[in-house]
């Protein structure tokens, strides 16, 4: 699938401070083809970039909203817009919710960049988790006196776990409010998440899972191969860490879940938007609002009808399907071939969105200005220019 993807990070820096309330290190994006946006003046403003990838793109910035570097899963650039020496990995660029960047726990310089490596089978198949350490004290492309940063030399493209296939997915969340984190990735044959738990000592290799289910799922369409039900998609976090959303593109659905960010553990399944037909109904990209009591899901939905849905989560889960607002986007589209895509919730409250497809102008992304007006929540599908492209089409 090359579809753009907006990778928003919700993390902390050297001191304990509530990820998604450190509004600088989430500032700055970088997706599509040379495209970036930044929020540090409050609106979205362009940024030059020499970004180029698919699918799977992070961004992370210091404290003052500074880019440090960015990545399309498998090329890091540096803050010059220069690929770093060391900086070409084996994470795959067609991964949708596939790679993100956090802190080393208790190291103010170093990095992890998470990502998944697809391997060979088929599309979906043999997908495992990998990682490599930035340190941004190494001179990189810059000197020892201002150094640019660079991968560390034997620790790139690090196997994580291969131990289940798993899907294009994977989520950072903050460990209740301590400087850990999780990192959830989910498995694309059963129902069931593995979270990693980050530390200073470093990264835990065997996962805590969280199994909803053990039933195999079944054979995947055409074009697809093996048991992929869950592989392409999107997982997104609320504002207070306890809930999870998730959007599946294959034996389509939308679900939520409950969230110990204590534990790591997921529980209490709600499928909040089901019986789609893969055919047609393709729910990809999912964000809540900066408040957390909204949750937006783009899909298409039938030949040439293309939909945003938004639920009510202040409820909890168990609710939040029965609050369902279809917002039909169809007659702002220039071709019936373009689809939302990447969602993604931006530092001035606004949520974004990319396309795949290639009538839609492909220097546009789609903007919800008020999402918390479930009402009225002010759609507008060619709602902010960038400087390039916004997708690859």
């Amino acid at each position: 699938m090359r579809l753009l993807i907006l990778q928003s990070l919700f993390f902390f820096g050297c001191s304990l401070i509530n990820a998604q309330q450190t509004a600088n290190y989430v500032n700055n994006w970088h997706f599509g083809t040379n495209s970036a946006l930044s929020f540090n003046s409050g609106s979205a403003i362009n940024l030059p970039s020499s970004i180029a990838g698919n699918e799977a793109m992070s961004t992370y910035s210091d404290g003052q909203g500074n880019v440090l570097f960015y990545s399309s899963a498998n090329q890091l650039w540096d803050a010059t817009n220069t690929m770093m020496p060391n900086g070409a990995t084996s994470g795959d660029i067609s991964s949708s919710c596939g790679t993100t960047i956090c802190r080393v726990p208790g190291k103010c310089n170093q990095y992890y960049v998470f990502y998944i490596e697809h391997g060979a089978g088929g599309v979906g198949l043999n997908n495992s988790l990998h990682y490599s350490l930035v340190d941004m004290s190494l001179p990189g492309n810059g000197t020892m006196v201002s150094p640019l940063g660079d991968i560390v030399a034997g620790q790139k493209d690090i196997l994580l776990y291969n131990a289940d296939n798993l899907g294009e997915k994977i989520l950072i969340v903050q460990q209740g409010n301590t400087e850990n984190y999780w990192l959830i990735a989910r498995s694309n044959t059963v129902e069931t998440f593995y979270s990693f738990e980050v530390t200073s000592s470093g990264i835990n290799t065997t996962p805590i899972p969280s199994i909803v289910s053990l039933v195999p799922y079944p054979p995947a369409p055409l074009p697809f191969s093996g048991n992929v039900q869950t592989f392409l998609g999107w997982l997104a976090i609320n504002r207070d860490r306890d809930i999870i959303g998730e959007a599946n593109g294959v034996y389509p659905d939308v679900r939520v879940y409950d969230f110990n960010n204590l534990t790591g553990i997921l529980s209490n399944q709600e499928i909040i938007l089901g019986g789609l037909n893969y055919v047609w109904d393709i729910p990809y990209g999912l964000a809540f609002s900066e408040s957390g009591n909204s949750l937006y899901v783009g899909w298409s939905s039938s030949p040439g009808l293309k939909l945003f849905s938004s639920f009510d989560v202040t409820g909890g889960v168990g609710t939040v399907g029965s609050t369902i607002s279809d917002y039909d986007i169809s007659a702002q589209m220039t071709g019936s071939s373009d689809v939302p895509r990447a969602v993604v919730l931006g530092r001035d409250g606004k949520i974004y969105f990319g396309w795949g497809g290639t009538t839609n102008p492909q220097n546009q992304l789609g903007v919800i200005n008020d999402p918390d007006n479930l009402a009225v929540p002010n759609i507008i599908v060619n709602g902010y220019t960038v400087t390039n492209t916004a997708e690859l089409g």
